[in-house]
């Protein structure tokens, strides 16, 4: 960051160089006037006052504030940036006013005090020795307040220095070309005056309130940033400390910003954490710091907390103010947050694992539902630890090739073949064993591990697929779960080319299968995606259909090809009403659009002869066959072929 006071005091040094130069041929002029007329020169004399004349003509123009004074301050000159600065004319105060005019009283005072402190006796001095004197070093370029004419202040960076009879400042020499001093009017040695210059820095110090307000608040909602927080935070837990108090820390996250980003756009998302953030305001103290330290995740610290009462009642209040719906531009928006919270000194000895553990309380606040405020306890401190060493050997899982994929076949109802295959994702771990895909699943795609996975799956799926497909002499579609966190990927389309163009198999019998919940979101984003999928084509499926809210008129504003109704609806659908009319209105209104449908999770012969009454046209479930590794999946195709009569006998 430019400094800007530096740059400001590297000016004032250059013009009072030039300044002081300037009043000290003056004074020098008026020696040689002297001589000239004593000696009856008339012509010399011309010429010297025309050299005076220039000389007072420059230090009148000069763009900075110039005052010169005598050694008891009384001010002898001042020029015409000077009279802007401080309101005065020269008429006012050249002659008749002392420097201490232009300065607060309490400043002097201050600044006496101050020296005091420094070398003995100097907080004796009046007003103005304050400011000159022999403390001309301690006081060059301090930030004064210049006492306009109508009493507001003037924030000026001053620089003031010393001049002998001879002309010569304190510090330098007047044949040296760089004085700093003033030239003074006495006829003999010793100081004689003073010279005052003075830059308005107001411009300066507004700029550098706001280039502070940037570093350390938010630019969009105006909360504190990052750093700020941080500094805030360590200033609370240093006072809880020393007076014994506790501190809290609630780390807020939003439950519904991508939705309401892809739906909405980004205008619309800005305008929504706006808001959040004034309710924020209004819920806490004043004497609390509200921070936002990412895309959608705040944080609230709040000082003196008295019990653990006090925390829970806060975080309560943070979830509760979020919920009131939004007007954003017409739009009516509801958001949710959810809140984890971390108490000093009980949970965390410092301010970074106060912090640190805000945040675990509030993924716990997630995972339990959302919309609702965890306490961090040690439990979740042994669960995050887990989940570090989870997330570590995870990340070496593609590498050391412990993952590999298992297939379940799809079963062609109409047929009884197997038509199609999907590719599931296995774990073992030398020492943790069998992990489970509910696990290590949900990790991956939280620390963005999924993106390399995802695209090891496709290439795998795609080049066991085609080997399996020679071996067996059938057209297999081969059908592979894409991820949220793989649909935003930008080089998702370039992954599945290269998966296809490396294994060789045909775009038409390679199936991605999306969940429900990520066709919900109606944004151009999402269209384009899934429309350039099918333009390499490729077949789009909906996996677990009927467990979210999505409408059949996303299915023709996407083009799907098959749903698969999700397990739950299959297994109560023999014995639930309610649970049967939804599967047979899914079939009914999918056949209606030219889609199949695939029914998950077929466990029994009751299951599947209601779905054969519904005409559903595909199945898979443990009834065929579970998932098996690739070398085992030609059995399961001559095992599932010799059942093709009972499947029609049903």
């Amino acid at each position: 960051m430019i400094d800007l006071v530096a740059l400001t005091m590297a000016t004032v040094g250059a013009l009072l160089g030039a300044a002081l130069l300037l009043r000290v041929r003056q004074y020098r002029l008026r020696q040689r006037k002297l001589e000239l007329e004593n000696a009856g020169l008339t012509a010399a004399i011309s010429s010297s006052q025309q050299w005076a004349e220039m000389n007072e003509a420059i230090f009148q123009n000069a763009p900075v504030s110039m005052i010169a004074t005598d050694r008891d301050g009384l001010i002898t000159s001042m020029n015409r940036a000077a009279e802007r600065l401080c309101g005065y004319s020269r008429e006012e105060l050249v002659g008749t006013a002392c420097m201490t005019v232009l300065h607060d009283k309490k400043e002097l005072e201050s600044k006496a005090a101050e020296l005091a402190q420094n070398e003995g006796g100097v907080g004796d001095r009046d007003g103005f020795d304050v400011l000159t004197a022999s403390a001309v070093d301690d006081l060059a370029g301090v930030k004064w307040n210049y006492m306009r004419r109508d009493g507001s202040r003037v924030p000026v960076s001053v620089v003031m220095q010393t001049v002998t009879a001879d002309g010569s400042s304190t510090d330098g020499s007047t044949d040296g070309g760089t004085d700093r001093g003033a030239a003074g009017f006495a006829e003999s040695g010793g100081v004689t005056g003073y010279i005052a210059i003075a830059v308005d820095i107001t411009e300066q110090k507004q700029m550098m309130a706001r280039m502070t307000q940037m570093a350390t608040h938010d630019h969009l909602t105006k909360l504190a940033g990052r750093a700020l927080l941080q500094e805030n935070t360590a200033q609370a837990v240093e006072r809880a400390r020393r007076y014994g108090t506790q501190v809290a820390v609630f780390v807020l996250d939003l439950d519904q910003m991508k939705r309401i980003n892809d739906s909405l756009g980004h205008t619309h998302g800005d305008k929504v954490l706006v808001e959040v953030a004034r309710r924020l305001r209004g819920t806490v103290r004043s004497s609390d710091t509200v921070a936002r330290v990412g895309g959608d995740e705040f944080v609230v610290v709040m000082p003196d907390i008295m019990n653990l009462g006090d925390v829970e009642q806060c975080g309560l209040n943070l979830v509760h103010c979020i919920v009131p719906p939004m007007n954003i531009d017409g739009h009516e928006v509801h958001v949710t947050a959810s809140v984890g919270a971390c108490v000093y000194p009980d949970f965390a000895a410092d301010a970074k694992h106060l912090l640190k553990r805000a945040d675990v309380a509030m993924y716990v606040a997630k995972e339990d539902g959302r919309n609702q405020y965890r306490v961090f306890t040690e439990d979740m401190l042994k669960e995050t630890v887990d989940r570090l060493s989870m997330e570590h050997v995870l990340r070496h899982a593609l590498a050391n090739e412990e993952l590999r994929l298992e297939y379940q076949p799809q079963v062609s109802l109409g047929k009884g073949v197997v038509v199609g295959m999907e590719a599931l994702l296995r774990w073992t771990h030398p020492k943790l064993g069998e992990v489970p895909p509910s696990v290590f699943i949900p990790l991956a795609e939280e620390t963005g591990l999924i993106v390399s996975i995802g695209a090891w799956v496709f290439q795998t799926a795609c080049r066991e697929g085609v080997r399996l497909r020679e071996e067996l002499g059938m057209d297999l579609m081969i059908s592979v779960n894409l991820s949220p966190r793989q649909f935003q990927q930008r080089d998702l389309i370039e992954v599945i080319e290269g998966a296809l163009h490396g294994s060789g198999l045909p775009a038409e019998s390679l199936e991605i299968e999306i969940t429900e919940t990520m066709v919900m979101v109606n944004s151009t984003t999402t269209l384009d995606t899934l429309q350039r999928i099918r333009d390499l084509g490729v077949k789009i499926a909906i996996d677990d259909f009927g467990t979210g809210f999505c409408s059949f008129t996303y299915l023709l504003q996407y083009q799907v090809d098959r749903l698969k109704i999700d397990q739950s609806f299959v297994r109560q659908a023999v014995y639930d009403t309610n649970a049967a009319a939804v599967v047979r209105t899914i079939i009914a209104m999918s056949h209606g659009l030219g889609i199949k449908v695939v029914a998950e999770g077929v466990e029994t012969e009751e299951q599947l002869r209601f779905l054969l009454r519904r005409r559903c046209d595909e199945a898979q479930g443990r009834l065929f066959s579970g998932a098996v590794p690739a070398s085992e999946f030609a059995r399961v195709v001559e095992t599932v072929g010799g059942t093709q009569m009972s499947i029609r006998s049903l």
